[in-house]
């Protein structure tokens, strides 16, 4: 499951997920499905970058990462 605005934490309060990584301390990306071709995200905008690494699920399907802002501007 994905949410792609909240995260619901353990204490069941809703948070947003720019919320959450800073109380954290960390940063986080988004992921999206690479068409692996001229349209790939991370070809288009900057703050993104083909995977790193394979994600579950689907491990076989190409993704791309992009940070929140990133994310966000390309909705």
């Amino acid at each position: 499951m994905v949410s792609l605005s909240a995260r619901k934490c353990q204490s069941g309060v809703a948070e947003m997920c720019n919320m959450h990584c800073k109380a954290q301390g960390r940063g986080h990306v988004h992921l999206i499905h690479c068409p692996m071709n001229d349209n790939c995200i991370s070809r288009i905008y900057d703050g993104s970058r083909h995977e790193t690494r394979k994600y579950d699920p689907n491990e076989h399907i190409p993704k791309d990462e992009l940070t929140r802002q990133t994310y966000w501007k390309q909705m």
